[in-house]
């Protein structure tokens, strides 16, 4: 029921982005018109049609890899290289891509291209650009890697919901579906 309730949100709000999105084009292209002295048409058929492309435009590019932050109770965060952090029922989660098992995490940073983490059973470092994945058993372990390969400390990781809050509010909340 969250997903169908969400799904409606994002409709309304794609409608609200289109008007807003609609406006200005035919504003800048009615002004373009005015200093080359032409007659800036801006009737309502011309809205409409531009109004109903940018709504499917929109609509579409909330399915990609760098609109789609979830629906209902599950949120995405692109990370590069196609890779997603993922969260579900408040865990948050990692799958790597042309993978099946889901690597629960508590803590991340994305830093050089990798990933470094606090998962459930210790840490890890991924590599987003090649695929490959360290995992050490104890803070130190991580530490000694993290040192020698220029990688962020464990008391600067962030927790999935902190993440998700700076990168998708403030001008990606208004501007994207």
């Amino acid at each position: 029921m969250e997903v169908i309730g969400h799904f409606i949100f994002e409709l309304f709000k794609i409608g609200i982005l289109s008007v807003v999105y609609a406006t200005l084009l035919l504003l800048i292209r009615s002004a373009f018109l005015f200093v080359q002295r032409k007659d800036p048409k801006f009737g309502k058929p011309r809205f409409f049609q531009t109004y109903r492309i940018l709504y499917g435009l929109l609509f579409v590019f909330s399915f990609t890899y760098y609109g789609d932050h979830g629906l209902g109770d599950e949120s995405k965060i692109p990370i590069g290289y196609r890779e997603t952090m993922s969260a579900g029922d408040l865990n948050a989660y990692f799958v790597p891509n042309g993978g099946t098992e889901q690597v629960g995490i508590k803590t991340y940073l994305v830093s050089n291209d990798y990933l470094c983490a606090a998962t459930d059973s210790g840490f890890m470092a991924y590599n987003l650009s090649t695929g490959r994945r360290t995992i050490f058993d104890t803070e130190q372990q991580y530490k000694t890697y993290a040192i020698g390969h220029n990688l962020p400390a464990p008391e600067l990781f962030l927790d999935f919901f902190k993440q998700y809050h700076n990168y998708w509010s403030g001008w990606r909340f208004w501007t994207m579906p």
